[in-house]
């Protein structure tokens, strides 16, 4: 009797045990994985050395439980997107298994009733997709959905968006005309607690906001002001996080740019009691370019890309407009002085921001247009760094300076070279760094160094590119959208283009002018400079070792070849007796040269017998 009581309560306790141990195991097992990407730019399908968004669409598609989000800026920035100004991107990301996706400011570059249009299909059809963004209104009323939740085994996971309100000055302004971008702490506020009212487990901020601290508010200021947002998924300032950035009892997490990673994000919830799921922990990190690249790409993803590259080809060929003349992009040219596709181009910059001036550096331009048609391919090419136009405020004297930088290293071919817009100038290539610039006029009058100037600028130099002084100093005043397809743009409305060099850059040697966008008066001092160059090189080489000696050789050869930063071809079609003196003076510097070593050798031959001796 004993013993059955005794083999009654075993069982009763080993009973009990055993359904608190799978209780305990089944609330440590339910996982559900967020990838993030942010700030792509049109970088879907960049080559097989990187990420391509058929690899993300294989890495989704394999990891159960999972969602996918872009928080932004995934619409606009190469050809395979912009020519069809959205279309392609919306058919990548919808094949690749996104969820959502909150539009940042360049998602509004081709105007917001496009954007509208796109979000609208990207809900429509299989694997549909939602926009979300809380704080844009229109009319009193929210343009985009604010939330949504997605249920997974019983668990609701809350997320909401949440768009800067920097976008206003950072794409055009008819893009976002009659929108209002409300104050984000104060959505996210409303969020939570609608959120919280639909039973939310989990609340999730899909924000393009960023952390900068000259963004104000940021994501850390809405994280530290919110109460009750689990994760923010961050886009914007490009930033990346390895392993996210805890503020208070929100987590934020942003992947860089460009898909050179993958952001994952994995929860682990407590499910133990189904009125109270809890996260038990949060495990960040980011998927770079060797794990992603052992994903292989998904084949419809594959098959969407390969038929918009097709489609592509056809619209590269399309003939926008005609030049009268060739458009001079060439590399020697745009790197030492002003040319007709310098001019256009910097026109095209005022006539797009309505700024003051423009300034736009010749490493940026990267290929001629021949004379005749003026196809989209043709702008792609001498385009090819998916660079923004921007404007910025600099004061007379700052931009004094950044001409300065422009021609520091003149003769020598620079990228930083610059054409410009809306002045004209000189310089004395002879003058010291830093005083070589002179008469800065504008609309025939000199430019006031103590007055500010709306300067327009592509986003590389703008932001410290070719080590500009003073540009990345500044703020951005205003985003103008894509280069290529301002340039693209204008030449379609214009249909004819006939552009000449008009004299904005002009070069003096001492008090006289040599040229004013007339190479040809560059010989007036040529001789003279090859005479003086040659003899200081005589000097020095009469100083110098063999290796030295050698060195000499090379960079006067190398002066001879480059004229004043003159092409090589020109340089052939200068007068005879240029070249023939240039050509002389190295025969006798290497002749006089060789006849001084072969003496001082002699020489330690004949110390080295004596002391022998």
């Amino acid at each position: 009797m004993k013993i059955r009581r005794y083999l009654i309560l075993v069982i009763i306790i080993l009973i009990t045990t055993s359904q608190s141990f799978i209780s305990y195991g089944l609330e440590r097992f339910e996982e559900i994985t967020i990838f993030h990407t942010n700030d792509i730019h049109g970088r879907y399908a960049e080559g097989d050395d990187h990420i391509q968004i058929g690899n993300l669409a294989t890495l989704k598609k394999e990891t159960p439980n999972s969602i996918l989000v872009d928080a932004g800026d995934c619409l606009h920035g190469l050809p395979i997107v912009n020519m069809d100004r959205g279309k392609s991107a919306i058919e990548l990301i919808k094949c690749a298994g996104y969820d959502y996706i909150t539009p940042g400011n360049h998602d509004f570059n081709y105007g917001k009733d496009r954007l509208f249009e796109l979000s609208k299909s990207a809900n429509l059809g299989e694997n549909t997709l939602k926009f979300l963004s809380s704080n844009i209104f229109e009319n009193g009323k929210k343009v985009f959905d604010s939330n949504d939740i997605k249920e997974i085994d019983g668990i609701k996971i809350g997320f909401f968006g949440l768009s800067t309100q920097e976008t206003k000055s950072k794409t055009g302004f008819k893009n976002v005309e009659g929108l209002e971008f409300k104050n984000p702490i104060e959505s996210a506020t409303e969020q939570v607690n609608e959120l919280k009212g639909k039973g939310a487990n989990v609340i999730v901020a899909i924000c393009h906001i960023g952390t900068n601290s000259l963004s104000k508010p940021n994501s850390i200021d809405i994280a530290n002001e919110v109460q009750g947002i689990d994760l923010i998924i961050d886009g914007h300032s490009h930033t990346k996080f390895e392993n996210g950035k805890q503020v208070g009892d929100t987590l934020i997490v942003s992947a860089g740019q460009y898909l050179e990673n993958i952001g994952e994000i994995k929860l682990t919830l407590d499910t133990n009691d189904v009125e109270n799921i809890k996260i038990e922990n949060k495990s960040v990190r980011l998927i770079g370019k060797e794990e992603a690249l052992k994903y292989k790409l998904d084949s419809a993803v594959s098959k969407k890309v390969d038929e918009i590259k097709e489609q592509q080809e056809k619209i590269l060929d399309k003939v926008i407009g005609v030049t009268t003349n060739t458009l001079d992009g060439s590399y020697e040219n745009v790197r030492t002085k002003e040319t007709n596709l310098g001019n256009l181009i910097s026109d095209i910059l005022l006539d797009k921001t309505k700024a003051d001036i423009s300034l736009f550096n010749g490493g940026n331009i990267r290929d001629t247009i021949e004379k005749g048609n003026i196809t989209r391919r043709d702008i792609v090419d001498v385009f090819p760094f998916n660079n923004t136009i921007v404007t910025k405020e600099l004061t007379g004297a700052q931009i004094k300076d950044v001409l300065e930088h422009g021609v520091k290293l003149y003769p020598e071919k620079s990228s930083a070279f610059l054409q410009v817009g809306g002045i004209s100038y000189y310089f004395n290539p002879k003058q010291k760094e830093g005083e070589k610039i002179t008469n800065i006029q504008k609309e025939g009058k000199p430019l006031d160094l103590n007055k500010k100037y709306v300067v327009a600028t592509n986003d590389y130099i703008a932001s410290g590119g070719d080590e500009f002084p003073c540009f990345s100093k500044e703020p951005v005043l205003k985003e103008f959208g894509n280069l290529e397809s301002a340039v693209i743009e204008y030449i379609e409305y214009k249909t004819e283009i006939s552009k000449n060099v008009d004299g904005r850059i002009g070069i003096k040697s001492k008090d006289e002018l040599i040229s004013k966008n007339h190479e040809s008066d560059l010989i007036l001092s040529e001789n003279e400079k090859n005479i003086n160059d040659n003899e200081e090189n005589l000097s020095n080489n009469i100083k110098s070792s063999d290796s030295d000696k050698n060195k000499s050789l090379d960079k006067t050869s190398a002066r001879e070849s480059s004229n004043l930063g003159i092409s090589k071809r020109e340089a052939k079609e200068k007068s005879p007796k240029t070249g023939d003196l240039g050509f002389s003076n190295s025969i006798i510097i290497f002749i006089v040269s060789s006849t001084l070593i072969c003496l001082l050798n002699f020489n330690q031959k004949e110390l080295k017998d004596k002391k022998s001796k």
